[in-house]
């Protein structure tokens, strides 16, 4: 489901280590605010993750089509999956509970892309040597945002999110979508268009921990926001698609 016109960029966001604030691109209102938000919060998230997570189970779901797609372990603790809350919402909003008043405001503001299928929204920990392969969402209609929590040290040292294309070996810890390949700087969004070929890597010893959380295209407009989720309502009903696979 590609959507033609929409304003397209492999990363949304810049990093600016001078100034050490993350400039989101063509300065849209709506990110801007979403990465200023997460970003206030980065703190108390981090805390709450590392207080319970390591206790808890991943609900990553190894018979889905993610499954196939790595090397290494994958860690998930999902505070929305598919476009809606997840059977463990209520263990989440208990575990992580200033995380889900965070999310649940953007969900009251609006921006978080939920009530669509391709929705998502959780701690995703990559552990140490690990790798995601390449691969591209199947649908324009989202912008996807990392939070870092938590990022191998030596992999900050990078603090300008390159933007030369190299290649996976060039950083021990990073991210590549199309040919723009960048690490993580802790604290600072980072927010890229997955419609396009990405990849994830962690070779080093360390978790890499981030706050995964899907945002609606700021070029859809709420009333074509309201047909999308319509049109998925529709395909629910007639059992063409369920919230499980």
């Amino acid at each position: 489901l590609q959507l033609p016109g929409f304003r397209s960029l492999p990363f949304w966001s810049q990093y600016d280590a001078p100034s050490n604030q993350t400039r989101v691109a063509y300065q849209d209102p709506s990110l801007t605010w979403a990465v200023q938000h997460l970003e206030s919060h980065a703190d108390v998230i981090r805390q709450e993750y590392q207080t319970s997570a390591p206790q808890l189970f991943s609900d990553y779901q190894v018979d889905t089509e993610h499954n196939t797609l790595h090397q290494g372990s994958w860690d998930w603790h999902s505070y929305m999956q598919k476009g809606t809350t997840t059977q463990g919402h209520a263990q989440f909003g208990k575990q992580f509970p200033e995380t889900t008043r965070v999310l649940d405001t953007l969900r009251e503001k609006g921006l978080l892309f939920d009530q669509v299928p391709f929705g998502y929204a959780f701690f995703s920990t990559l552990h140490g040597q690990s790798h995601i392969d390449a691969h591209a969402a199947p649908m324009n209609l989202r912008v996807r945002v990392h939070l870092p929590l938590l990022v191998p040290s030596v992999t900050t040292a990078a603090d300008d999110n390159t933007t030369t294309p190299t290649t996976t070996h060039d950083l021990p810890c990073g991210i590549r979508v199309g040919p723009v390949t960048r690490p993580w700087v802790t604290d600072k969004a980072l927010l890229l268009d997955d419609s396009f070929d990405h990849e994830v890597w962690n070779h080093t010893k360390d978790i890499r921990v981030v706050l995964l959380v899907d945002l609606w295209h700021p070029d859809i407009t709420l009333p074509e926001r309201k047909d999308i989720i319509a049109l998925f309502d529709h395909a629910k009903q007639e059992g063409w698609w369920t919230a499980e696979g």
